[in-house]
């Protein structure tokens, strides 16, 4: 783990978006597939996550915020 820190604070100084985009991809989707997904939920989806071949969000849904996540 210490080595992806060091990848993303690396590349984070190139190109902050760059560095967000991947955090999202790699550590809210992928973990979260990872952690609740059926095994044959996690055998489609984690390999297309991976290889970027499949583009990931996060949507925050609190009540009376929608996604506006700086309104938390």
């Amino acid at each position: 783990m210490k080595s992806i820190g060091s990848l993303m604070a690396e590349l984070a100084r190139v190109d902050g978006g760059l560095a967000t985009f991947m955090q999202v991809s790699w550590s809210l989707l992928a973990v979260t597939v990872e952690m609740f997904a059926s095994e044959e939920q996690k055998q489609k989806w984690l390999p297309r996550i991976r290889d970027f071949d499949l583009i990931g969000g996060w949507g925050l849904t609190e009540p009376k915020y929608g996604s506006d996540a700086s309104g938390l």
